[in-house]
């Protein structure tokens, strides 16, 4: 795969920096929404849950932080610091999520 990415940026004048930041993982996160597509088509769900909240939590752990950037570079006042009524809905979600894998 990393021996086609030169290829690809001589051909379609893209930069590595783009196609490693942008465009790998956009590719990468449709894979795994289309397996948790197909696990679940086959009544597999379990592992479709698992492949979801793992692809959910690797971008809310990407997104995030980045929000975060993009506001101090813009000179808006970010922080990861989330008030105690989202903090609890998170919290409130997490528990229903691992109930539900019961």
């Amino acid at each position: 795969m990393i021996g086609s990415i030169d290829d690809i940026v001589k051909t379609a004048n893209l930069s590595k920096k783009f196609i490693g930041l942008i465009l790998m993982p956009i590719v990468g996160n449709a894979a795994e929404h289309a397996t948790a597509c197909v696990v679940a088509i086959t009544d597999k769900m379990d592992l479709a849950m698992a492949v979801a909240i793992g692809s959910a939590i690797q971008i809310a752990l990407l997104a995030a932080p980045a929000l975060v950037m993009v506001g101090w570079a813009k000179g808006k006042e970010m922080s990861l610091q989330f008030e105690l009524c989202k903090f609890f809905f998170c919290g409130v979600d997490v528990v229903g999520v691992v109930n539900e894998k019961r």
